[in-house]
């Protein structure tokens, strides 16, 4: 596809993903237009005005923003989402805004004529629990999603895939594991549980397992797919999955004052533990002792060439952004 000049459309561009993708391209010699919420909120864009990108309104839920944002660009990023497993209202503040807003952003796409979109998804589209002799491929899809995130990560791209071919978009879709790495101003849900365990907040270590990728994988992954011509589909872009106890002392010996517990909960324990001491749901519970995502990644590192970094130099860049970007609370130590 073309590059070197041409101008895309990133949505999402102040989050993890998003913005670290703004500052891939930007090194690649593309003009780079960062779709935000609000273009106003300098405080919220101010790692984006330092770019130097042009900064424009693209909200997922008004589509005339979206009309104006796509205006003129050779391609689109939708990376624009909700990370969030609840809320008191999931259809509005979840499910609404990657369905809806996802298929928002195709038609302002289609209307502008734009050559092609590349679509964040995620494995949470794709399922979860299974084993290390029948990982899930693209063929897979999560269409017994409950809980509210993983039901609009899989609704969304579904749809975006019947709406696509329907109107004979070019789209291409990447579905990471879990996304860690420097680059973020807020926490995600993923980069908190790297503060959680650097304050040594864990009494004894979880029942889970986890196929982390770093964010820039996971960015080259859209540039790569964006690029190839011949890239076409899914791609699942995601690391081998290590265990909570293997993080933990892969983390120790970069950091020898991160402790690793000497006790495991076991799985009944630890969801009894996430409902009655987190407050969350049931579903949430079984998700967080349930979350083992064995992937078959032939496809991305065949097609689009993809390599990821080892996860150690992940897991201590992770750290060291938490270290010297004041995220750190002390006053929970």
């Amino acid at each position: 596809m073309e590059k070197n000049g041409k101008k895309v459309l990133v949505t999402g561009a102040t989050g993890h993903l998003g913005f670290t993708l703004v500052k891939e391209l930007i090194a690649r010699n593309y003009k780079v237009r960062a779709g935000v919420r609000d273009s106003r909120n300098t405080e919220r864009n101010e790692h984006l005005l330092a770019l130097g990108v042009e900064i424009v309104d693209a909200d997922l839920m008004n589509p005339e923003t979206l009309k104006k944002a796509v205006k003129d660009v050779a391609g689109v990023f939708q990376v624009a989402a909700v990370f969030a497993l609840n809320s008191k209202d999931p259809q509005k503040d979840i499910i609404d805004p990657s369905v809806i807003g996802g298929l928002n952003v195709l038609k302002a796409a289609k209307e502008a004529g734009v050559k092609r979109i590349v679509w964040t998804s995620s494995m949470a589209a794709v399922g979860m629990g299974t084993t290390p002799d029948n990982p899930f491929t693209e063929d897979d899809w999560y269409h017994q999603a409950k809980n509210p995130y993983y039901y609009a990560k899989y609704k969304a791209e579904w749809e975006a895939w019947k709406y696509a071919e329907s109107n004979d978009l070019d789209l291409v879709t990447i579905n990471p594991g879990y996304i860690i790495g420097p680059n973020f101003y807020r926490h995600t849900p993923t980069t908190e549980i790297f503060e959680e365990i650097l304050l040594n907040n864990l009494p004894m270590i979880p029942p889970m397992r986890f196929n982390f990728v770093d964010v820039r994988d996971v960015a080259l992954a859209h540039i790569l797919a964006y690029e190839k011509k011949e890239a076409k589909g899914r791609y699942i872009c995601a690391t081998n999955v290590i265990t909570f106890k293997k993080a933990l002392q892969l983390l120790h010996e970069l950091y020898s004052e991160i402790k690793v517990p000497r006790f495991q909960m076991s799985p009944f324990f630890m969801k009894m533990f996430a409902i009655f001491s987190r407050q969350v749901t049931r579903e949430e519970a079984r998700i967080s002792v349930e979350t083992c995502i064995y992937t078959d990644t032939s496809k991305i590192q065949r097609e689009l060439g993809w390599k990821p970094r080892p996860i150690e130099k992940s897991f201590e860049e992770t750290i060291q952004w938490i270290r010297n970007n004041g995220f750190v609370r002390n006053d929970r130590n």
